[in-house]
């Protein structure tokens, strides 16, 4: 799971003993959760409304059926999580600072 801004990280994810890496991905290669253009959540949902994780679950096996590799969602607030399917290259070179 990815962040768009640092200042989003989860606590869990953000605590000071992990490492956080800056990592590039073409957007394109990920399905917009909350517009859903394809209407995954119609396809598989025909006639009731799903919870997030429902939706979370159905619209990745869909999207990844068609050939994506993650989707981008807005999570809370101004917030945008990436969950990407497969591994992503990190370098030390792309580790990010904290600020203590």
């Amino acid at each position: 799971m990815f962040y768009t801004s640092l200042d989003d990280a989860e606590r869990l994810v953000a605590t000071p003993k992990r490492v956080l890496y800056r990592v590039e991905y073409p957007v394109e290669y990920l399905y917009p959760f909350n517009w859903d253009p394809n209407n995954y959540i119609d396809q598989a949902f025909p006639d009731r409304t799903p919870s997030v994780t429902d939706q979370l679950r159905e619209i990745a096996n869909l999207a990844e059926r068609d050939g994506y590799r993650g989707f981008i969602m807005r999570w809370d607030r101004n917030m945008y999580r990436v969950d990407i399917w497969e591994d992503v290259p990190v370098s030390s070179s792309n580790i990010i600072q904290r600020k203590n």
